[in-house]
Order: C-alpha cells, then sequence, then structure tokens
C-alpha cells in the first residue's frame, strides 16, 4: 500500500512524495518530490541554500543540477500528520524537470512500521539471495 507524504518547507507545504524508494538496513526513505510550486527546481533551491547558508552536496550549474546538505526547515509527516523523524535529508533537483527528496537515518523501530513495505521487500530479496546460494 503506498502512502503519500506531504513535505514542508519553513511551514508551507512544498508538495508530496511516495518515499517508494528504501533501504531499512540504512533507515533511508527517498522518492520524487511532487511539488506544487511552479518555481521549486534548480534555481530555487540554489537560492534558498545560498540565503539559509545550506552546504551543497552537489553542485553542477552547466547541468543545473543541485543537491543539498540537510535542511533543518524541512519536515515530512505521514498521512496521520506524524512528522518523519531523521537524522539527515537531502532534496536533489535537475533543472525543473526532477525533484526527490531523502530522508536518512530513520529509527529502526519508526522505519519498520512506516516503511514495512521496504522492509518485506528488503528481506524477500535477503531470501532470494540466500536461495539462490544453497542451490
Amino acid at each position: 500500500m503506498e502512502r503519500e507524504y506531504k513535505v514542508f518547507l519553513e511551514d508551507k507545504l512544498i508538495g508530496t512524495s511516495l518515499l517508494e524508494f528504501g533501504d531499512p538496513g540504512m533507515g533511508v526513505a527517498f522518492g520524487k518530490l511532487h511539488t506544487n510550486q511552479s518555481d521549486f527546481g534548480y534555481d530555487f533551491l540554489r537560492q534558498y541554500c545560498e540565503t539559509n547558508g545550506i552546504q551543497l552536496a552537489l553542485h553542477e550549474p552547466e547541468d543545473q543540477l543541485i543537491s543539498s546538505m540537510s535542511i533543518q526547515k524541512l519536515h515530512v509527516f505521514n498521512q496521520e500528520e506524524i512528522e518523519i523523524k531523521a537524522n539527515a535529508n537531502q532534496i536533489t533537483c535537475f533543472k525543473q524537470e526532477y525533484v526527490e527528496i531523502s530522508l536518512q537515518g530513520i529509527t529502526e523501530p519508526e522505519y519498520n512500521v512506516e516503511f514495512l513495505h521496504h522492509v518485506l521487500a528488503h528481506e524477500e530479496k535477503l531470501n532470494d539471495i540466500t536461495r539462490k546460494n544453497d542451490l
């Protein structure tokens, strides 16, 4: 079952994400950010990070590709309006075409409840590998 998460920047709803990908072992959930802001993309994120002193993990101006380091005022809430607590987050933008959000360091108990589908998919992959090795 896919869940939709609301993404806020400084108390302003900037979009939603399904956080459709994950790495349970690392406590990571990420996915496409479906933004409701027509100006949200490379230029917006570059300016926001510059104005707020946020370091960049990646910046390739010629390709209009940018990734932020953790943004303290970025918050993600589940459908029950409970914030997903993570040690870090990141937004990556490619031009105005693609925006991705990543949450890193979600604790195991919370991850196992909120992202059970990622945990089950990961376990299935491990079981497949084990079965193949047993052959």
